[in-house]
């Protein structure tokens, strides 16, 4: 997932910073000017949860809640990439919040806070009458998706309680989040995807592999298994190169899954 990852750059150096002055009381001090990457004191304090720092600036009456560095990164995502949980929960209050801002790649940050699995910081968006709990990257990647490529059980588990959760999105590549799971070895996330009524259990990417391709080729024999004792599962789908699951074990000679499907 490291196309999503946004790096926290270091505080900048100051010049002239004095210890008499209190900045945020200044008659002409701009307090949205943005420094290195294009962020601003907001974005700085937020993302290091400073929450006293956040809730001074918050304050004022010219603070940009919403604005973006040079990567599109807003306060509220910097501080959702971190697990920030107390200075998130002070943003998502401001009346002027966007929640759903995206970065240049198209990630929120609801995305973010899935991705890295932070529960807290993800309970306190979907708590928000106003975010999209299927926001999608440029890639196609949703919050269910990167939470469950990375086996975050706690965080898939709060997405799928949703309403309007979306569970077969697909990305780019043509992965549900159920064989981004699979494909990883992440028993218990495909445990919990296929207990959803609607899940594809065949679901194909772009070259025409299945989860249980995807599982048997990586040797992820518990994941195998459960795929197994699907209803619906095919075992004979073969991908674009003619290959079934069974040919994708004993190419990797992965003898257990191999006995698994001879049964």
């Amino acid at each position: 997932m490291d196309e999503l990852a946004d790096g926290v750059p270091p505080v900048p150096s100051w010049p002239g910073r004095g210890d008499n002055q209190s900045g945020a009381q200044q008659k002409h001090v701009k307090i949205n000017f943005p420094c290195n990457f294009g962020e601003s004191s907001l974005s700085y304090a937020a993302q290091r949860g400073h929450a006293a720092v956040v809730a001074l600036l918050l304050a004022q009456e010219d603070v940009n809640v919403n604005i973006q560095s040079q990567n599109g990164s807003t306060p509220l995502l910097l501080a959702s990439i971190c697990g920030q949980e107390a200075t998130v929960r002070l943003i998502l209050t401001h009346k002027h919040v966007n929640v759903d801002t995206k970065n240049n790649l198209g990630a929120s940050p609801l995305l973010h806070a899935s991705q890295n699995g932070h529960r807290a910081v993800l309970d306190l968006f979907l708590a928000h009458k106003d975010v999209d709990v299927n926001s999608a990257s440029v890639n196609g990647l949703t919050p269910l998706s990167v939470a469950s490529t990375n086996g975050h059980e706690t965080v898939v588990r709060s997405i799928l309680a949703q309403e309007h959760v979306k569970i077969n999105t697909k990305s780019k590549t043509g992965r549900s989040p159920l064989l981004c799971a699979a494909g990883e070895g992440h028993v218990a996330v495909v445990d919990l995807l296929l207990s959803q009524k609607d899940i594809d259990i065949n679901n194909r990417d772009l070259e025409g592999d299945t989860l249980l391709f995807a599982a048997s080729e990586c040797g992820h024999e518990e994941v195998v298994r459960l795929l197994l004792a699907h209803k619906h599962i095919d075992v004979n789908c073969k991908n674009k190169f003619g290959e079934m699951p069974l040919s994708g074990a004993a190419n990797n000679g992965h003898e257990v899954i191999i006995s698994l499907q001879s049964l």
